[in-house]
């Protein structure tokens, strides 16, 4: 999650890896 913490664009499309079983 290091990576996501970069901008909220990318906090969102991880967020949305994990809620979608990643």
């Amino acid at each position: 999650f290091l990576l996501c913490q970069e901008e909220n664009v990318l906090l969102a499309v991880c967020i949305r890896l994990v809620e979608s079983g990643q």
